[in-house]
């Protein structure tokens, strides 16, 4: 059988009790969460934390106070969800 008598390691980590979540920069009419993707997931692996990273609607396509909303929305899912994103978010950080 192929791959018969290798085993894959799998390591179980604990929720972490903090939460980052990311709001790139732009003004809100510039840029993506990818465009901030490198840093983010060196900040991720260093820290040992998770990160969302929202990306929101732009203006002038989606004007004020779009992006704002739609950041308290993925704000709200994340509390609602932190254990999907592997965190307790007995800590949130806003970036």
């Amino acid at each position: 059988k192929i791959g018969e008598g290798k085993e894959k390691k799998v390591t179980i980590h604990r929720p972490s009790p903090v939460l980052i979540i990311h709001c790139h920069g732009g003004g809100f009419v510039a840029q993506s969460s990818r465009s901030h993707e490198v840093y983010l997931r060196e900040w991720a692996s260093h820290l040992k934390v998770p990160i969302l990273s929202v990306d929101y609607s732009l203006a002038p396509q989606a004007p004020f106070p779009r992006a704002l909303e739609e950041v308290l929305y993925a704000y709200c899912w994340a509390i609602n969800n932190c254990h999907i994103l592997g965190s307790t978010a007995e800590k949130i950080l806003l970036v």
